[in-house]
């Protein structure tokens, strides 16, 4: 009985490998659903604040672009904007729809699990993997690390890696018809929409296919014109990023998130070496691999190139790499890593392509002795008890959170504060929980300490002697003034903020600015009044325009295209079917 219930299945899901996607997706789930606990991660509370602030402007109707007036403690910070801002939107959106954030958590992670899974279904099917091997694939894919660094710990990577296998699509052009579309310049502008890390990521994968389908192109100067047209419509489809980063590193020193001092220690061969792991099998994987790739010599070249470039993330996420002396060379591409153990993302994502087309070939026969079932089912097993584990923390009375590294929280029962996550009101979790992260802030001066501790002191302590509130797309700070002088109030000022103090414009001279941009003016006695708002150049919003109409037509074009391939498909199937009948 039960076998022939596993075999109906398996027919199902061959038909409909989709719905098995959004099935398994619920599945792992599950855990979460049933115990209705929270897993607030070392990111958790930074992006929480960006997407409580897209949530509010959607609520109200008041597009802020560029300055926080409602996360971040309503300081006028600005992220967002420099931040993949499109994606902020749709998280808010989804905050909005779910509620709460327990909701929210939930949304966002099953969206995060459909997306990878669709994701590397997509991809290993256009590479013409057997339906049964994609979905396993793209399954297995889900226990990763790549994703789960976004279950566990809210890493914004993993939304780099739900777009990583389709973002990868242009390799297929490029390896078997030694080409490249304007498709290469659609998904590296929709990875730089999602991550800037990511981004680096595609563009390392893409360089060896790319550099081999230059020198087999027999029309270079074609190659070449097609190269820089995908450049162009990348151009255009991130304009509106562009135009943030020129506008606000032209005009401010920005602070850069913080450099990881322990870099050659947040490696896959030092303590982050779980990551080989996630699944169980993925290390046994990555030998086999070895193995073949060193003893295979008939293998495809597309085959050889994905082998060999995740191999080669590997080793960028090793200790074999001398990350301390690159550190101390102040090389800001090393900087800009962090933690080289996210090199194992887009690793991932070629083993398992290298992994699905090394199954789909019947020369490697040997391959199918392994089980792809019982991976399958030991990579959900394995998923299901990692989120068990996870979960039980929220039942702590003490140290419920996996990070309490500068985070301050309210001085109020645990139960108060685990019971905001459940609230319709999206504020309160983020009163009771914050954390100084200075990512993106306008520096004024420098500074040998720690601006973590400067956030701490000038904004989150401060901030509850002042009431803040948003009107007519201004932020307005209220206070009581009990003598004449200048006092520091919790907001910041970039270059192109304006700030009016009881209705009138202050000028740059009447400022005086913290180390990280707060501002100090002068004060009058009884109630006073600062209005901040953020002055764009009035052609940004061309630039935001002609980005959002980009991605329209580009993504039009695609559905239209799939439109008419689907009627040709069906007109061919009818054309089939008529003529035997009038013969």
């Amino acid at each position: 009985m039960i076998k022939k219930w596993i075999s109906e299945l398996e027919k199902t899901l061959n038909r409909h490998p989709f719905i098995g996607i959004i099935g398994v997706s619920l599945l792992l789930l599950l855990p979460q659903i049933l115990s209705r606990n929270m897993i607030v991660g070392s990111d958790s509370i930074f992006h929480f604040n960006r997407f409580y602030d897209a949530a509010m402007q959607l609520k109200d109707g008041n597009l802020q672009y560029f300055s926080s007036m409602y996360g971040f403690q309503q300081s006028g910070r600005i992220v967002n904007a420099l931040y993949s801002p499109y994606l902020a939107y749709l998280h808010g959106a989804l905050l909005l729809i779910a509620g709460t954030w327990f909701n929210y958590q939930l949304l966002s992670n099953f969206l995060l699990y459909v997306l990878s899974g669709f994701s590397m279904y997509n991809l290993l099917k256009k590479l013409k993997v057997k339906t049964k091997i994609a979905f396993s694939t793209a399954v297995i894919y889900l226990s990763t690390f790549a994703v789960q660094y976004w279950i566990t710990r809210q890493g914004f990577s993993s939304w780099g890696a739900a777009f990583m296998p389709l973002c990868l699509t242009p390799i297929i052009s490029m390896t078997e018809k030694h080409d490249v579309k304007l498709d290469l310049g659609f998904y590296t502008a929709l990875m730089f929409q999602t991550h800037f890390l990511s981004t680096l990521f595609l563009v390392m994968s893409y360089l060896p296919f790319y550099l081999r389908a230059f020198v087999q192109s027999t029309k270079k100067g074609q190659f070449m014109l097609k190269t820089g047209l995908a450049i162009g419509c990348f151009f255009l489809l991130t304009l509106n990023l562009w135009h943030s980063l020129f506008q606000i590193y032209s005009s401010d020193k920005i602070l850069a998130p913080f450099i990881n001092q322990s870099m050659a220690e947040s490696t896959l061969t030092y303590s982050s070496f779980y990551c080989l792991f996630t699944p169980c099998f993925l290390l046994i994987i990555i030998v086999r691999i070895l193995m073949i790739a060193y003893r295979e010599n008939n293998l495809s070249p597309m085959l050889k190139i994905t082998i060999w470039t995740s191999m080669f993330f590997l080793l960028l996420g090793s200790n074999l790499i001398p990350w301390t002396f690159l550190l101390k060379k102040n090389i800001r591409m090393v900087q800009l890593i962090q933690f080289p153990f996210r090199f194992v993302i887009p690793a991932t994502v070629l083993l398992l392509v290298s992994w699905a087309l090394l199954l789909n070939e019947d020369h490697f026969e040997k391959l199918k002795t392994v089980k792809v079932k019982s991976m399958v089912v030991l990579a959900i097993i394995q998923t299901l008890l990692l989120q068990t584990v996870l979960i039980t923390t929220w039942w702590k009375p003490e140290n419920y959170l996996f990070s309490l590294i500068n985070t301050t929280i309210a001085d109020i029962p645990a139960q108060q504060v685990k019971e905001a996550f459940y609230s319709q009101d999206l504020s309160l979790a983020l009163e009771y929980i914050q954390k100084s992260t200075p990512d993106y802030l306008p520096v004024h001066r420098e500074y040998d300490g720690s601006r973590y501790k400067l956030y701490q002191t000038q904004i989150i302590d401060k901030d509850p002697f002042f009431k803040k509130k948003v009107e007519d797309g201004r932020l307005v700070v209220a206070w009581d003034g009990k003598d004449q002088k200048k006092i520091q109030v919790p907001v910041f000022s970039y270059h192109n903020t304006v700030l009016r103090l009881n209705g009138q414009v202050l000028n740059k001279k009447d400022i005086d600015y913290s180390e990280i941009g707060v501002i100090t003016i002068p004060q009058k006695l009884n109630r006073n009044h600062l209005e901040l708002r953020y002055q764009a150049p009035t052609f940004f919003q061309w630039s935001l325009m002609i980005s959002l109409l980009s991605f329209a037509f580009f993504i039009m074009a695609a559905v239209f295209g799939k439109m008419k391939e689907i009627i040709g498909k069906n007109l061919v199937g009818l054309t089939g079917y008529v003529y035997p009948l009038k013969r």
